[in-house]
């Protein structure tokens, strides 16, 4: 005789209560720690129970952000009784591979069993201990290293992942990203001077101003384009630029490349943010540079963060009826070489429909082809030159007819200006100096 339906569905429910039983009454164990004792509160979330060593953290899954019952919060709060004491340990305490290439790096020292450089914001916000501030700046402290050339098929899909929006309080992420072993090869130099336009020695040194911004730009949109960063690449418009030298740059040598945000600014219109960028070779800084990000839009009450160590907002002013030192028209050629070298593929660079589609009247080369033609068309000043302001005040489109004019400054330096023909406004617009200028960089 067949069991009725009845008794299958009774039966079942009996099976499916006494294995909950049994895992509310013996969670299984899950791993055993160097140091110390160690118990679970669920197959995904491990916590300690002993003494927490410094150099070990746990970890919580990102799809956790939801617990299943309250019991299981309740339990994670008192799972550790004796989490360390004493002064906080800012060494890396956690590394974690991503899918672009780089290894992420906590910085935050253990916090009652998680690791709250890779734990999702409902988990910082409900086991860290501390104001809302400092967990704020608990969730948003990592470095990530690249071993080799960060790739633009890798980071650039993030860039359409949804971004957690800016918060005053919190600010932009206290993160570093890091390039080991990047060279600039002399070929890349001797590239550099093809667009150009000279294989002056005068330009060739100029240009190692220049080659690392350009070479290493995908250091910087690796950071732009990352989950943390709290506002979409698409928005960013990169305006004003300070390179210098502090050493003596030697291609063909591997060095290392690191890129953060040190200050941000917010005011009426806008907001903006600084990325510092520093090359060493031989663990001694040779090059860097201060790159401001405009983002346009409400950000709240004007308010400044960190030092500005960039290039003063108003740029020289130079005579539009002064004679020109140079015309030229805009190569279009040799776009994708061009950016495969910066690792940013931006349709404005590439297509004109996709310009137009976008307000622009036709596609319009990198602000960085456009500095390393102006280089390569200014006349020899002497010394070679040690820091470059750039303001980028508009698009120079492909084909178009330019001017350049040059004028001398007071502290020997020389000023510059791009001018596209029919416009009044210069679209680019440059000061080199042979020396430094006295103001210190930041975080040295």
């Amino acid at each position: 005789m067949r069991p009725r339906v009845s008794s299958v569905l009774t039966g079942a429910m009996r099976c499916i209560g006494r294995s909950r039983k049994q895992r509310s009454s013996a969670m299984p164990m899950i791993g055993v720690p160097a140091r110390g004792p160690m118990r679970c509160v669920s197959p995904e979330t491990t916590l300690w129970s002993g003494a927490v060593p410094t150099d070990v953290t746990c970890r919580l899954r990102r799809d956790q952000a939801r617990p299943r019952h309250d019991g299981m919060r309740s339990a994670a709060r008192q799972a550790v009784p004796n989490r360390p004491h004493g002064p906080v340990n800012r060494e890396p305490t956690s590394t974690r591979r991503e899918d672009d290439g780089g290894v992420s790096i906590g910085l935050t020292p253990p916090i009652r069993g998680i690791d709250v450089s890779t734990a999702s914001p409902f988990t910082a916000r409900n086991h860290c201990p501390g104001s809302r501030r400092e967990k704020a700046a608990l969730m948003t402290a990592h470095r990530k290293i690249f071993a080799s050339r960060p790739s633009a098929l890798r980071f650039m899909p993030k860039a359409a992942w949804p971004k957690p929006g800016w918060k005053p309080a919190q600010g932009f992420p206290k993160s570093e990203f890091i390039w080991r072993d990047y060279v600039i090869a002399a070929d890349t130099i001797g590239l550099l001077q093809g667009f150009a336009g000279s294989d002056a020695p005068a330009c060739r040194e100029a240009l190692l101003l220049l080659a690392p911004h350009i070479t290493g730009l995908r250091l910087s949109m690796a950071l732009l384009t990352h989950p943390r960063w709290p506002i979409p690449i698409w928005k960013a418009l990169q305006f004003r630029n300070r390179l210098r030298l502090l050493g003596t740059l030697q291609p063909d040598r591997p060095g290392e490349l690191s890129v953060k945000a040190c200050g941000w600014r917010v005011h009426a219109k806008g907001l903006e943010v600084d990325l510092r960028a520093q090359y060493l070779q031989d663990s001694a800084p040779v090059w860097e540079s201060i790159v401001a990000y405009y983002y346009r839009g409400r950000f709240g009450p004007s308010f400044e963060h960190g030092d500005a160590h960039g290039a003063p907002a108003a740029s020289p002013v130079l005579d539009p009826s002064s004679a020109p030192v140079a015309q030229w028209r805009v190569d279009s050629g040799r776009r994708l070489e061009f950016c495969r070298l910066t690792g940013d593929y931006n349709p404005l660079h590439l297509t004109t429909h996709y310009a137009h589609r976008m307000g622009f009247a036709a596609a319009f080369p990198h602000p960085q082809r456009v500095a390393a033609q102006c280089l390569g068309h200014l006349a020899a000043t002497g010394a070679p030159p040690r820091e470059l302001d750039l303001w980028i005040k508009g698009p120079a489109f492909f084909g178009s007819e330019v001017t350049l004019r040059q004028a001398s400054t007071d502290d020997g330096g020389q000023d510059f200006a791009l001018w596209v023909q029919g416009e009044e406004r210069p679209a680019l617009v440059g000061s080199l100096r042979s020396e430094t200028s006295a103001a210190d960089s930041p975080h040295k």
